[in-house]
């Protein structure tokens, strides 16, 4: 689950080599600044209001023998409600009770939980944006070039980790796709160290938004006695 978020918030195709000069990398840089300081404003919903974030993630291990790993993530957060939805795994949680559903095995893991666990899971997010906020801090662009995202025009926007963060992120620069008139990330391609087990990791933005009016489980265990999961053997922890 950490590794999820984290992924999340790690932390996000045809191009020319028209490269920007140094004062449009600066403008390039503020435009990404910009956009991470309004996603840290919703990544934490006020009371009522919910987040959705979905998402495509391609995983490119450096052990060429081990298969590169796909999934598709959507997740909701609300003040006190977390949904967490992949074709393995989905996870339900709320102040009271926690819901881990194990699709193959067909078993739902459930666990009670106090509202000092779920202030835990959103101090460990917050954590995550912080440490991303300093990646990002010492990271500068290095190249910009002019490309097209699915048949609209975008900039792909190259910005290389200081030697020292590298070190400590095993990140060595990340690439992003960005789409200027949109002002939205279509996606980002994480380069990382040799250090790490991981060549690269793809992560395409689906979409995001920030005023979510769907359906939401009024509690994690209303998401488990919706009758979705017929059949699912329940395991309960104490």
């Amino acid at each position: 689950m950490k590794r999820v978020i984290q992924c999340l918030l790690t932390g996000l195709l045809l191009w020319t080599s028209v490269q920007g000069n140094a004062q449009s990398h600066q403008e390039y840089y503020q435009t990404l600044q910009q956009w991470m300081q309004d996603m840290k404003k919703v990544q934490f919903p006020a009371p009522g209001q919910y987040y959705l974030m979905h998402l495509r993630m391609k995983m490119v291990p450096r052990n060429k023998y081990l298969e590169n790993k796909e999934t598709e993530v959507k997740m909701i957060a609300g003040a006190t409600q977390l949904v967490y939805e992949t074709d393995q795994v989905s996870i339900y949680q709320d102040e009271r009770n926690l819901y881990q559903v194990f699709h193959p095995q067909k078993l739902i893991l459930h666990k009670s939980v106090s509202s000092n666990d779920f202030k835990q899971r959103q101090a460990y997010a917050q954590q995550m944006t912080l440490l991303q906020q300093e990646l990002f801090a010492q990271s500068k662009v290095v190249q910009v070039k002019d490309g097209t995202y699915q048949g609209q025009p975008i900039k792909l926007i190259t910005m290389q980790v200081a030697p020292k963060a590298q070190q400590r992120f095993k990140v060595k620069k990340v690439v992003y796709y960005f789409n200027l008139a949109k002002k939205y990330l279509e996606k980002q391609v994480v380069h990382f160290t040799d250090a790490h087990l991981l060549e690269n990791q793809e992560i395409y933005y689906l979409q995001l938004n920030a005023h979510y009016k769907g359906y939401v489980p009024a509690t994690a265990q209303a998401a488990i006695q919706a009758g979705k999961y017929r059949g699912y053997t329940l395991e309960t922890s104490r």
